[in-house]
């Protein structure tokens, strides 16, 4: 699996780190609620047996053995096109490699 801190288009999939400990409580609920709401809850062991059986991914964001803290790591299985610009927002936000604006949620 290839780890990406950016959305690429030569890429078919990314992997995201959203670290929500720096920020303010009402906006962590509201970037917790939004990622798992978006996001299909999988370990590591099933994304990568979906990966190494070339499986076709049943979605498009994967939330990856997330357990509950600060740290998220979501999954996007395929990055050419961005679907969920909310998400796509938030995981824009925490890549370092790029400027991203900050974005207010209201959810």
């Amino acid at each position: 699996m290839k780890i990406r801190s950016s959305f690429v288009t030569n890429s078919s999939s990314s992997c995201f780190v959203v670290n929500l400990s720096e920020i303010d409580v009402q906006k962590k609920e509201a970037y917790k609620k939004l990622i798992t709401c978006c996001c299909k809850s999988v370990t590591v062991a099933e994304i990568m047996k979906m990966y190494n059986n070339d499986c076709d991914f049943d979605q498009l964001y994967y939330l990856v053995d997330y357990s509950g803290g600060d740290i998220m790591h979501v999954w996007v299985s395929y990055d050419a096109g961005r679907y969920n610009p909310q998400l796509d927002d938030i995981l824009c936000e925490y890549d370092s490699d790029i400027e991203c604006p900050k974005i207010d949620l209201d959810i």
